[in-house]
């Protein structure tokens, strides 16, 4: 039960730093948003932080390369 809730919460606060990301780039004029979905949530709940990484670097590898 700990362990389930542990996960669930750096799911919420992968959630959260991926908000607050997105708003320091909206506000610095930049055209790359991270995905906020239950994707990104499993992959903030099960890695974290790095998690948060990820999901901004798939998304600037793909906005430049015209995936």
């Amino acid at each position: 039960m700990d362990r389930l809730l542990n996960m669930v919460l750096r799911g919420c606060l992968g959630m959260v730093g991926i908000y607050l990301c997105n708003m320091i780039l909206v506000s610095q004029g930049c055209e790359y948003f991270g995905a906020i979905n239950i994707v990104t949530f499993l992959l903030c709940s099960f890695v974290g932080l790095p998690g948060i990484v990820v999901v901004f670097f798939v998304t600037f590898v793909r906005a430049t390369t015209g995936i």
